[in-house]
């Protein structure tokens, strides 16, 4: 099962990213398929996420790939479950799926993200520089 980003237009649903318009080119025309549908939430500020975890592997000697930093960035901002094994507790990251996390709760954890950044994973650069370098990315 694949969570793809489709958009409304007039004619029905289409492709948002070329992720969703190679997984829907896979399907035989004619193929009904049973979908869930939601309002996403802000797909802007998930590809600002992911590209943020990209640039801190890219320029950083701890992480190698976006996935640690992700993986880290969910730990340091306190989206965690907290399992007691044996008397020792451990953090383990949650989800950050669209149904786990209403938009609220993804702008805050965002919030903290950024702040993670800056502070232990890049310090010493700026927010700003931060933002023009993703926008440069985005672009």
């Amino acid at each position: 099962m694949a969570e793809i980003f489709l958009r409304r237009t007039l004619s029905g649903l289409a492709a948002d990213d070329a992720e969703a318009s190679d997984y829907l080119r896979k399907i035989p025309i004619g193929v009904t398929l049973c979908c869930k549908v939601r309002k996403a939430r802000s797909v802007p500020q998930l590809r600002y996420y992911f590209a943020l975890c990209e640039l801190c592997a890219t320029n950083s000697d701890v992480f190698q790939t976006k996935d640690q930093v992700d993986q880290f960035l969910r730990m340091e901002a306190g989206h965690v479950d907290l399992i007691s094994v044996g008397g020792t507790v451990y953090k383990l990251p949650r989800s950050l799926s669209f149904t786990k996390l209403s938009q609220d709760e993804w702008s805050a954890f965002l919030m903290r993200a950024r702040d993670a950044v800056v502070q232990k994973i890049l310090p010493g650069v700026a927010m700003p520089e931060l933002e023009e370098e993703i926008a440069r990315m985005a672009a």
